[in-house]
């Protein structure tokens, strides 16, 4: 009997030391990946296809990309389809990112369920996926996708990746534009809450502040204050705004909320098609993608992707366009 309560303990304490390595236990929940320095992340951003020719015609650019630049991971940053009329779109979408067998991990749009296919029927499709690392979060605060993914070397946690679902609109207003359509929608406190706990868990399971990065699809108020200040000092980085900056009609707080817990270095957003910056605003690095497909609006100069180059000082972001990378022989 002795013996097994010792082999009983060793087992539980060898789990324990293994989610503590992870950044993970039973009330804090991630994944994790390999990390490396130069670990290069490549966003995509508002593919927005309707149907299945249409997202095969997509990834022949997309899959050219991909083949060019040869990510560690790669991250959808909402409207990833539009208007779906049912499953066989997304699904194309998953086999098409399945089949470079590289890790990638989506977010949700305002338009991705805005067709016949809900929220739960992508997250059903995402998780049988064998490298989307798309998790539902928990069900007992707002949107579908809320989700961390710890980068780990060596047992430390070197960054975290937060994935958040921006939601889609907020037709609780008593206007007539938010009656009929709804103003876009924001990150509720219960989210933020969210995010703060798991900031704060990871610092405490390492010692320390673990830098973070954190991905979602509507830009916050805050990316208008940002181009402002860049409009005034363009040494604060850099930014191509065509069009208005379309952000949630709610400031929730989220903004200050990661100054606060001083680990996130980094937001990426979609949803404006013709906007792209990486503007330093209050120590944290607002930035748009570029869009990565020819459907919906767009601008023919600023059609591509995003790469985020993580190392030991931080990050760098370059742009690819697609018209620079080579065509396969």
């Amino acid at each position: 009997m002795k013996k097994i309560i010792c082999i009983l303990i060793i087992l539980i304490v060898s789990a324990a030391s293994f989610f503590s390595l992870c950044g993970c236990d039973d009330t804090y929940k991630c994944q994790t990946l390999d990390y490396h320095d130069n670990f290069k992340i490549m966003q995509l951003a508002d593919i927005q296809v309707k149907t299945v020719k249409q997202c095969n015609d997509a990834f022949t650019l997309i899959d050219q990309m991909i083949n060019f630049q040869k990510p560690d991971l790669i991250v959808l940053t909402g409207d990833n389809v539009q208007y779906p009329d049912d499953t066989q779109v997304v699904q194309c979408l998953i086999d098409n990112m399945d089949k470079h067998k590289i890790p990638w991990a989506p977010v949700f749009g305002n338009h991705d369920d805005e067709g016949n296919v809900t929220k739960e029927q992508f997250a059903i499709l995402f998780e049988k996926s064998k490298y989307c690392l798309f998790e539902r979060g928990p069900d007992d605060i707002h949107g579908v996708g809320n989700y961390l993914i710890n980068l780990v070397q060596k047992g430390q946690v070197k960054y975290s990746l937060y994935f958040v679902d921006s939601n889609t609109y907020d037709v609780s207003g008593d206007d007539y534009y938010s009656n009929f359509y709804g103003a876009y929608d924001f990150i509720y406190p219960n989210q933020i809450e969210w995010y703060v706990q798991n900031v704060r868990q990871t610092n405490q399971k390492s010692n320390g502040i673990v830098p973070s990065l954190v991905f979602f699809h509507i830009p916050l108020m805050e990316y208008n204050d940002a181009y402002t200040a860049w409009q005034n000092d363009e040494s604060l980085g850099v930014a191509i705004i065509g069009e208005a900056v379309s952000s949630s009609h709610k400031n929730s707080g989220f903004f200050y909320a990661m100054l606060s817990e001083q680990s996130t270095i980094g937001v990426f957003v979609g949803h404006e098609h013709i906007n792209c910056c990486d503007i330093n605003y209050k120590g944290i690095r607002l930035n748009y993608g570029l869009k990565s497909s020819r459907y919906s609006y767009y601008d023919e100069d600023m059609l591509g992707v995003k790469n985020i180059i993580l190392g030991e000082d931080g990050f760098a972001t370059e742009l690819v366009y697609f018209r620079d990378v080579p065509s396969p022989l």
